[in-house]
């Protein structure tokens, strides 16, 4: 018989399949602190079965039409239909605020015009005279 015996020989064998499963496995899902590309309008979406989708997380069908591009290549959005995807896109909107913003529309019902941002924590006057070529109705 070999240096090993047949128990050992079932053991390595397993040890191998499984180092090299989590490798496949790790290698498919990429580096855990790599940063997330994602492609224009394709939002991946997480929900519990059961649950409609809300204003803060967009389908994938509903968030192309939460953005337009202008022709100097920014982007464009609808105030009252983005997500948190769509608001962070935006020069200076962070994912805080994006949900400050959010959390303000669901509370009070859709903005009437784009001076409510004001309302929100964190835009004030030169922040949405910044943005406002960047938003629509």
């Amino acid at each position: 018989m070999g240096p090993f015996t047949r128990n050992e020989v079932m053991l390595l064998a397993f040890i191998a399949f499984f180092t090299l499963a989590g490798g496949v496995a790790s290698r498919c899902r990429g580096p855990a602190d790599s940063p997330v590309t994602l492609q224009a309008g394709v939002f991946p979406v997480h929900r519990a079965p059961g649950n409609p989708p809300d204003s803060a997380a967009p389908t994938h069908e509903n968030s192309r039409q939460n953005v337009n591009k202008l022709e100097n290549g920014e982007v464009k959005i609808n105030i009252n239909r983005a997500g948190v995807e769509n608001w962070v896109r935006l020069k200076g909107i962070g994912p805080a605020l994006a949900e400050r913003i959010i959390e303000y529309r669901n509370k009070n019902g859709a903005f009437k015009s784009v001076s409510e941002l004001q309302n929100v924590k964190g835009i004030g006057p030169k922040k949405l005279a910044a943005l406002r070529p960047m938003l629509e109705i």
